[in-house]
């Protein structure tokens, strides 16, 4: 029993992460935006 707390313990931290990686992703593109608009014009 000890066991499969641990494995449903596992599965849900990766469901989370991601979340947090795509607003970080999302944040850099828009930066990296900005900066290509200003160089471009």
């Amino acid at each position: 029993m000890n066991y499969e707390v641990v494995l449903i313990d596992a599965t849900e931290s990766p469901i989370e992460r991601p979340k947090k990686t795509k607003i970080l992703l999302f944040r850099k593109e828009e930066k990296a935006y900005t900066k290509n608009s200003n160089s471009g014009r």
